[in-house]
């Protein structure tokens, strides 16, 4: 349950990261972009984790 929460929370980042690789090896100006849409999004995943208490689904099991 926790890995499939985690997973949710840093979707959006992955999605970023997988776009600004590909970007980047198409060699794009926009890359930098989605690198940085990354970071943004994975703080947010950080942000939905910590407001859920993922640190309790994960004590519980």
């Amino acid at each position: 349950m926790l890995a499939w929460i985690v997973l949710a929370a840093t979707a959006p980042a992955l999605l970023c990261l997988g776009a600004s690789a590909f970007l980047a090896y198409k060699d794009r100006a926009q890359w930098i972009w989605f690198a940085a849409f990354s970071l943004v999004a994975g703080f947010g995943g950080l942000t939905v984790l910590q407001t859920i208490g993922a640190w309790r689904l994960a004590a519980q099991g």
